[in-house]
């Protein structure tokens, strides 16, 4: 049970939430010189800047996710976002995006106070649909506490990236896509996490049918993970190549129908011997349907082989995650869009060192939100989510309610 103390935080968070979204939309609504501007950017010659800002004030009823006694915390955030794209030439164009992530916790001290993210790519277009694309980008981030004595763990994330799709007559395409990430822990203590990844697409997209257009796909992922040190023995060796081969459609992004559904077989093989071999079904599903002019669902399902991340207490060598879950989007106002979602994620750790360390955890989460654009570059966001983690593992179940108020502004 709560304590009067407790209750009392509780709304005080709240009106602190509610005065900071109200100040804003009062201080920006009388400037009305701005409200025919569209939510797409500022134009100058060649050039094209789109600022967003966000200010987010949240509630968590279990912020260090435990099992046991539970703390609850109100934290703000603010996100500032800037994109500036440059056309060297029509369909030819450079870009620039930072994000940034800051945060203010009201009882939590042991949190990362700010994220940072900055991207740069270059595209080129045809007029038949042919595309390349290649950037980098680098983020720090951490990963969260579990509890008031821990501290997070900072980590930064590089990524390089190419891809290219060559449209080739009237109903073939040809794609080819190339990604690396390298993730590196600023403490030595938790270099066990780092890794480099590197993968490979290619694929084919036959449109004789515009309702089923056919799609072969062959993915290589080279996962290089840091070696697990064991006391008295060598290191122990969790490198591995994963193949999949996947069939399926791919939908053009302007139709009724858009994305990708890839559904096939996938198989890892481990450099280390104890490891056992993983194979079976892989799935790769990210489907939007318009309904109606108010109605979208979006499809998602995922099945895959991904390393394990002890700082994120994660266990055992790897895990193989089957996710899926869909979100309903409705927009029955003009002014007013709603999104229902629910996400079911299984995860099936195996360690390759000791049975006792297999384990199962089975995560749900629910989420509605409810967005209300009081001008086409302003917007309220009002959101709630539960999430309840339920894992063969006691010290990782949790339960947690997540409640949100915002303020979106977008030029």
């Amino acid at each position: 049970m709560r304590s009067y103390a407790n209750q009392a935080a509780l709304a005080a968070g709240f009106k602190h939430a509610l005065w900071t979204a109200m100040t804003i939309v009062l201080i920006l609504l009388p400037a009305g010189e701005f409200a025919s501007i569209h939510a797409e950017g500022l134009e100058y010659g060649r050039f094209r800047i789109s600022p967003k800002l966000a200010v987010v004030e949240r509630y968590s009823d279990n912020i260090y996710l435990e099992p046991g006694e539970e703390e609850d915390d109100f934290y703000t955030e603010i996100i500032p976002e800037i994109t500036l794209d440059f056309a060297i030439a029509p369909r030819n164009y450079i870009s620039l995006k930072y994000v940034g992530n800051f945060f203010r916790f009201s009882d939590a001290d042991n949190f990362d106070s700010q994220y940072h993210l900055g991207e740069a790519s270059w595209t080129v277009e045809t007029a038949k649909g042919s595309r390349f694309a290649a950037g980098a980008s680098t983020s720090d981030t951490s990963v969260q506490p579990y509890s008031p004595i821990e501290s997070a763990k900072d980590y930064r994330v590089n990524r390089i990236f190419a891809e290219t799709i060559l449209v080739a007559g009237q109903v073939t395409e040809f794609g080819l896509q190339a990604e690396r990430l390298s993730r590196r822990f600023d403490d030595v203590s938790n270099e066990v996490d780092d890794y480099d990844r590197n993968q490979v697409d290619a694929s084919i997209v036959y449109r004789r049918s515009e309702i089923f257009p056919l799609l072969l796909q062959y993915r290589f992922i080279r996962q290089d993970n840091e070696d697990l040190p064991q006391a008295g023995l060598d290191p122990f060796n969790r490198d591995y190549d994963t193949h999949s081969v996947f069939t399926g459609a791919r939908w053009r992004p302007a139709g009724k129908l858009s994305g990708a559904l890839r559904i096939g077989y996938t198989w890892s093989d481990f450099e280390n011997d104890a490891i056992d071999e993983f194979s079976g079904l892989g799935m790769d599903i990210d489907l939007l349907y318009r309904f109606s002019p108010i109605t979208r669902f979006n499809l998602i399902g995922r099945r895959n082989v991904l390393p394990t991340t002890i700082a994120e207490r994660d266990t055992g060598t790897y895990y193989v995650l089957t996710s899926g879950g869909v979100r309903l989007t409705l927009q029955r106002w003009s002014k007013i869009i709603t999104t229902l979602s629910y996400f079911y994620h299984h995860r099936d750790f195996q360690s390759g060192l000791a049975p006792a360390e297999d384990r199962v955890d089975r995560e749900h989460v629910a989420a509605l939100n409810i967005e209300w654009a009081i001008q086409r570059w302003i917007s309220i966001i009002l959101g709630y989510q539960y999430r309840n983690n339920d894992s063969d593992l006691p010290t990782v179940d949790y339960k947690e309610n997540l409640v949100q108020l915002g303020v979106h502004l977008s030029i």
